[in-house]
């Protein structure tokens, strides 16, 4: 199987959780279907890890793109056009003509169009000459909702909710395959593996007061309310001498 593989950036460094995820898998897919990566590209990646692309796909094909540098005069300016636009800006300021072109004269030598995270999903064409897919490794609503919740600043507030509002929009278009022929979520049962996973290595930070005892020397209880795109969910993790189990 040929599959067109989109992205926002190279893999190179693979130092965060979504390019080790997606690196990993495309590893093992290339040993028998034939991977095009098909990226938007800043410039930043040096020509070793431009080379080292080799690892996880067939052939590479970047587009340039040039990201708005953050807090200058042209930023707010996008922000403040980004009001009347039904798009969230976090999807907005990836769009690039280029990268749809390429999407849709590529999707005819292909079988299958996948585009991973919701950030370039508003480039891929409906209606293309082959299936596609959009895998989805975060519920990126709920991430806007929750900075909307805990801001103190009015201003900030307001605009937080209005692209939380857009992000909840798009999302649901898109996981609802309205524009993609089908949507692969982050599973519960994955989601809830690798919070156990998260808390075994103590990265949420999590403080004694969030546990209660279950009535078991050196054991405690902690319910969580976990969002995915399957739904919410409520777990029961269980510690005792410092080993997580759970279950849902």
């Amino acid at each position: 199987m040929h599959i067109l593989w989109i992205k926002t950036e190279l893999l190179h460094p693979v130092d965060k959780g979504g390019k080790i995820r997606t690196y990993n898998m495309l590893k093992e897919m290339k040993r028998n279907h034939r991977i095009t990566y098909l990226t938007l590209d800043d410039g930043a990646a040096s020509a070793s890890e431009r080379a080292s692309a080799s690892e996880y796909a067939h052939e590479v094909v970047c587009v340039p793109y040039q990201p708005r540098e953050k807090f200058t005069r042209a930023f707010y300016g996008e922000l403040l056009l980004n009001s009347v636009s039904s798009l969230p800006y976090a999807i907005r300021e990836y769009q690039s003509p280029q990268l749809q072109h390429e999407i849709s004269e590529r999707a005819k030598s292909v079988d299958l169009v996948v585009c991973d995270f919701l950030a370039p999903a508003a480039n891929v064409p409906r209606h293309l000459a082959c299936p596609t897919v959009l895998f989805q490794h975060n519920v990126e609503a709920m991430i806007w909702k929750r900075h909307y919740e805990v801001q103190s600043n009015l201003v900030k507030k307001s605009y937080l909710f209005t692209q939380w509002l857009k992000m909840r929009a798009f999302e649901r278009r898109a996981n609802g395959c309205h524009h993609f022929g089908s949507a692969i979520p982050l599973s519960v049962a994955e989601e809830l593996l690798r919070l156990a996973d998260v808390f075994r290595s103590g990265r949420l930070g999590i403080r004694e007061k969030n546990f209660r005892f279950a009535g078991k020397k050196n054991q405690v209880e902690s319910v969580l309310r976990i969002q995915t795109i399957e739904g919410e969910h409520h777990c029961l993790f269980r510690f005792l001498d410092r080993k997580a189990t759970h279950r849902a």
